[in-house]
């Protein structure tokens, strides 16, 4: 993350946009931003070192120092742990303060100096305090999202629902979304010509943010070109949901593909997310993304 801000100059997240909610949550399920969103200079061969050493399972990421220092000077980047050096002041030196210089007699620049990270320190937990307060106070009492997976639905069901807290579920909604879901896959399996029928008219898409579904399926038939041979498989789908008309399904997808004509290979493994709502008598999607990456080959 450091060198992500060494980079680019900022963080990864927008802390003036987004809350602090918010960002815990893209921490904790979302893999960092793509960096060359930010910094198109950067290399892709040092995009993929940041995203290695930020991967959420820690058996991704460089196992040590020395393993992201060999990485880091494989990518081309120009670095040498040489260059940088630290130059020591000169002593004995006369200090000069110019006639503005308003401090009382008797005081240093040092000890003005030494108040500042006392200020700083004060300053930052204002700052944390207030974040927190009004976090707390736009919560609800009690949850104010239901959230029902496809694996805690009781069998005690009556005609195809179940009673919590005086709220009936429909539980058939779950098993609906997740023959949605597979059809989705098949339809990206087989090319289908068809894709938008699946997507709303605006898509939270990968790091592209809000997109719309002509532009999504631009993406969709280039990646499709770029492979004579493309599957999808999806593994231990788990469907939530976020309210009546909105479910959000978490699954580990298998990618494999290959080229003839160049010889590319592309395998991986990766934690993707979608989110369906429905518009009328359809659900749709309208959030697409892999929070995780469990793996990644290629050859080229």
């Amino acid at each position: 993350v450091t060198l992500f801000e060494m980079l680019t100059g900022r963080l990864p997240y927008d802390t003036m946009t987004e809350s602090e909610f918010d960002i815990q949550t893209k921490i904790v399920r979302e893999p960092l931003p793509p960096i060359r969103n930010v910094n198109p200079n950067i290399s892709e061969n040092l995009e993929d070192i940041i995203a290695k050493a930020t991967e959420k399972d820690v058996n991704y990421r460089f196992q040590n120092c020395d393993e992201f220092i060999k990485a880091f000077e494989q990518s081309g980047y120009n670095y040498s742990p040489l260059k940088t050096v630290i130059q020591q002041p000169e002593q004995n030196k006369t200090a000069f303060y110019p006639q503005y210089d308003n401090r009382q007699p008797g005081t240093t620049a040092g000890s003005v100096k030494s108040k500042l990270p006392v200020i700083l320190a004060g300053a930052g937990a204002l700052v944390i305090i207030l974040i927190l307060v009004i976090y707390f106070a736009t919560q609800d009492d009690g949850a104010s999202v239901q959230k029902i997976t496809t694996n805690s639905i009781s069998n005690n069901t009556d005609q195809g629902t179940t009673k919590t807290n005086d709220t009936k579920i429909n539980t058939d909604k779950p098993a609906e979304i997740e023959a949605k879901l597979r059809e989705w896959i098949e339809a990206l399996n087989s090319r289908s010509s068809d894709l938008g029928q699946y997507y709303a008219d605006n898509v939270k898409y990968y790091g592209w943010g809000n997109s719309s579904r002509s532009r999504l399926l631009g993406d969709k038939r280039k990646f499709f070109d770029s492979w004579s041979y493309f599957k999808l498989t999806i593994e231990e789908p788990s469907i939530t949901m976020i309210s009546d008309s909105k479910f959000e399904c978490i699954y580990d997808k298998v990618i494999e593909s290959s080229d003839v004509s160049n010889g590319k290979v592309y395998e991986a493994k990766v934690q993707s997310r979608a989110v369906f709502e429905k518009f009328g008598n359809k659900w749709l999607i309208t959030e697409e993304s892999d929070p995780t990456v469990y793996y990644k080959n290629k050859n080229w």
